[in-house]
This record gives structure tokens, sequence and C-alpha cells, in this order.
């Protein structure tokens, strides 16, 4: 992680717990038994960008928003393991209450993976 990056306002405990089920998620649906997984970190803008990038199955553009609805599958018969559809949502809520948003990047093939990111707006005045 870069050192420079600048202040952003959290929760601890919200945002260990949105990046816990983040990289949680990533090995669960990554493919083989060696979870191959990138956590990034970079100012953008007026927000912090942490990345969770996974080499899995990759996930339909056309389910990508039905994963941040409650319970919200994709697959669930493709899938060697499979949750209960409520940790995006619950990560959702958790970036939310710190002003930040949650969006989902992937596509569907072999090692074609998935990026979470959380974008946390940066402090002006620290």
């Amino acid at each position: 992680m870069p050192e420079d990056l600048p202040p952003v306002a959290v929760h601890e405990y919200f945002l260990t717990d949105a990046l816990a089920r983040l990289i949680d998620n990533a090995a669960k649906f990554s493919r083989g038994e060696t979870k191959r997984i990138r956590v990034t970190a970079k100012a953008d803008g007026g927000a912090v960008i942490i990345g969770v990038q996974d080499w899995g199955v990759g996930i339909s553009e056309t389910k990508i928003d039905s994963l941040f609805e409650t319970f919200g599958q994709v697959d669930r018969d493709k899938l060697e393991q499979q949750g209960a559809g409520l940790g995006l949502v619950i990560t959702q809520a958790l970036v939310a209450s710190m002003g930040g948003t949650i969006r989902i990047e992937s596509s569907q093939g072999p090692d074609s993976g998935t990026t979470v990111t959380i974008a946390l707006p940066i402090v002006k005045d620290a």
C-alpha cells in the first residue's frame, strides 16, 4: 500500500469488516487450491480507492446489480462454494455508512476474475 495516501474518515470496525468480507469472497470464488488475490489502494480525485481483485470465474455484467440485493446469488449450481447472499449487501451498507461507494467489475470466462472497489472520500482538512 502506498504510504502517502491521503486521510479518510472511517469507522475502524466497519472498514475492517468490509475488507474482510471482500477478501473472503475473492478467496471463496477463486478456482483451484491456490487462491490469487490482489488488494490495492490509491488516491483518485477526491477519494481513496481500495480494490480487491481475484482471478476466479467472473460474473456476467447482467448479474452484478443483483449481488447487492438481499440473498442475491449468481449461478449457484456452477460454483464449488456458496454464500448466503448477504456479504455484499452488508459490505455496501458498511461502506455507505462511511460516505463511500462500492462497485463491481467483472466478466465471465476462465480466470477472468472480478474486481470490487470501494471509494472512500478524502478528508479535506486533516
